[in-house]
C-alpha cells in the first residue's frame, strides 16, 4: 500500500490486485487512459478519479491483453498556480516518473517535488520536445499527519513591515547569488540578529508564537517537507468509493501557494481561514 493513499480516502488497500479490482469497478467516465510505445513496449498511464479533483495515477505496461502495474500513487489537483524559474526535471531510475527541482528565494532551499503529469513530460521528452525552465506550477501537499494552529496576533503595521522586510531580503539574496559581498555580509548579520532574538524569546514563549511559517525538508526522501502555513481557503469532499471524508486546504507557506489534501481523521483541530496548518507533506506539482 502506498503510504499516502489515506490522504485521498483509501485506508484499507493492501495489494495491487485490490487496486485493479477497485479501478475496474469505477464508471468509464472516471478512468482516463494515455499510452505510447517506447522500445517496442506499450506504456500505459491510467488516471482513476475517486472524486472531482483527486484519485490514483497508475503506470504500467501491456503484456498481451493484460495490464501489468509497475507503479501507482495518489494525486490531488492544486487550486492555485504560481510561476517559478530555473525548473529542471530528472527522471527516476526505476520508472517513468519525474522529480522536479526549482529554485525559489522565498523558501531558501531548492524545491524538489514529484511531477504529477510525469507521463506527459516523458512523452514530450521522447518526442524531442523541450520543457520551459520558467513554468507555471500547481503545488499540492499530500498529507497524513497534520494539525491546526491558532494564528499569530500581528497588527496591520507589523504585517506591512514584514512584507517590506521580505522584499528587501529577497533582493539581498538575489544580489548575494551574483557574488555581491555587501549583500552576503548583510544577510549574515541578519541571521545573527534573528538567532539572538529567537534565543531570547524561546525562554519565555512557545516556538510557534515566534515562527509563523516554515518549509523544512523532512527525513531522507527529497520531496517530503515539514511546513507551517496560513490557511486561506477550506473545502470538504468525500471519496466516492470508500465514503471517507477529506479536507482540502489552500495555504500560503513562505508566500508560496500550496493546496493540502488530507483525510479528516488525520487532521487534529478544525481548519478555518486565518488559522495555520502544520504537518508533514509529500510535495507534488503539476507543470503547466
Amino acid at each position: 500500500m502506498h503510504s499516502y493513499l489515506k490522504a485521498i480516502g483509501i485506508s484499507n488497500l493492501i495489494s495491487k490486485r485490490q487496486l485493479s479490482d477497485m479501478v475496474e469497478k469505477l464508471p468509464a467516465n472516471q478512468v482516463f487512459t494515455d499510452k505510447m510505445v517506447y522500445n517496442d513496449v506499450e506504456i500505459v498511464e491510467k488516471t482513476a478519479r475517486f472524486g472531482n479533483d483527486f484519485g490514483i495515477i497508475i503506470l504500467g505496461t501491456m503484456n498481451g491483453n493484460e495490464f501489468d502495474i509497475d507503479y501507482y500513487y495518489p494525486y490531488a489537483n492544486g487550486m492555485v498556480m504560481g510561476t517559478f524559474n530555473d525548473l529542471s526535471l530528472e527522471r527516476q531510475i526505476e520508472d517513468y516518473c519525474y522529480k522536479g527541482v526549482c529554485e525559489d528565494i522565498r523558501v531558501g532551499v531548492s524545491l524538489i517535488f514529484h511531477v504529477q503529469n510525469s507521463f506527459s513530460c516523458f512523452v514530450k521528452r521522447m518526442n524531442g520536445e523541450k520543457i520551459s525552465r520558467c513554468s507555471d506550477i500547481c503545488f499540492t501537499g499530500i498529507s497524513t499527519d497534520g494539525k491546526i494552529l491558532f494564528p499569530l496576533n500581528i497588527g496591520e503595521q507589523a504585517k506591512k513591515k514584514r512584507v517590506i522586510d521580505n522584499l528587501n531580503r529577497n533582493i539581498l539574496i538575489m544580489a548575494a547569488k551574483q557574488g555581491d559581498e555587501n549583500a552576503i555580509e548583510s544577510l549574515t548579520m541578519e541571521e545573527f540578529d534573528t538567532n539572538s532574538m529567537i534565543n531570547k524569546r524561546i525562554k519565555e514563549e512557545d516556538v510557534f508564537s515566534i515562527v509563523d511559517s516554515t518549509f523544512i525538508p523532512y527525513g531522507i526522501q527529497c520531496d517530503r517537507y515539514t511546513i507551517i502555513g496560513d490557511i486561506k481557503k477550506v473545502s470538504e469532499s468525500v471519496n466516492e468509493v470508500t465514503g471517507e471524508k477529506l479536507y482540502k486546504l489552500v495555504i500560503t507557506c513562505n508566500d508560496i501557494p500550496i493546496t493540502i489534501q488530507i483525510n479528516k481523521e488525520d487532521l487534529l483541530g478544525e481548519p478555518l481561514p486565518g488559522r495555520r496548518f502544520k504537518g508533514v507533506i509529500w510535495l507534488q506539482g503539476k507543470i503547466s
